[in-house]
């Protein structure tokens, strides 16, 4: 009896001198809230679209030290990007889908001549931004973003209908007054951008652009 208990307080011994060890070896917990390095794009090269969601996806006590140290480094910020670093700082929330629907693309010259085969365009205007659930889906798009158009044929309202979608899903549908003209395209072969998005008055305007051949 006295052999068991000698064993069982030898082996409570080792396994507390084990947690001992653990604790010891041990890395601190770090007090440093902001000791893990974000990667900031620099706004004077970088893709203007990916600056804009920097911004809204930080918290504004993140945003105002990283534009301080913007500017301390003298970068050449543009005037909308530097509009969207101070509307965070100042309201703790950015309106981002007005700045990216006011964004002039750089590659947009690039993506026009990559579409030099594809000679003709046919625009129309993105129907049903009545609905918020398209509106929110159109607020991550910029000028010249790819969307993609697909037939519908089990939709309950039209049987024709041709939907619009980007990469989140459907943002709207082809007018119903088109949809004949639109599927004698969809079986060429096309590309299809965002032209235009225009806050009006009382409604969201967005235009869609085919090349194709």
């Amino acid at each position: 009896m006295i052999w068991i208990i000698l064993i069982g307080i030898f082996f409570l011994f080792i396994i507390i001198l084990n947690l001992g060890n653990k604790q010891t070896n041990s890395k601190p917990a770090s007090t440093n809230s902001f000791e893990a390095e974000i990667e900031v794009p620099n706004p004077e090269n970088s893709n203007p679209k990916n600056v804009i969601e920097f911004i809204d996806h930080y918290d504004s006590n993140v945003i105002e030290p990283v534009y301080n140290q913007l500017i301390s480094l003298n970068k050449n910020i543009p005037p909308l990007i530097d509009a969207a670093f101070r509307e965070k700082i100042k309201n703790h929330y950015l309106t981002k889908e007005i700045y990216l629907w006011n964004l002039s693309i750089e590659n947009r010259k690039i993506i026009e001549d990559e579409l030099e085969n594809y000679p003709n365009k046919y625009k129309f205007e993105l129907k049903g931004l009545q609905e918020n659930k398209y509106v929110e889906k159109l607020k991550s798009n910029i000028i010249y973003d790819e969307v993609w158009l697909y037939e519908e044929p089990n939709n309950e309202f039209d049987k024709n209908a041709i939907k619009v979608e980007n990469i989140d899903g459907t943002i709207g549908y082809v007018p119903r007054d088109e949809t004949y003209d639109l599927k004698e395209i969809l079986e060429k072969e096309f590309k299809a951008y965002i032209n235009k998005i225009q806050r009006q008055e009382s409604y969201l305007f967005a235009e869609i652009i085919i090349y194709y051949k």
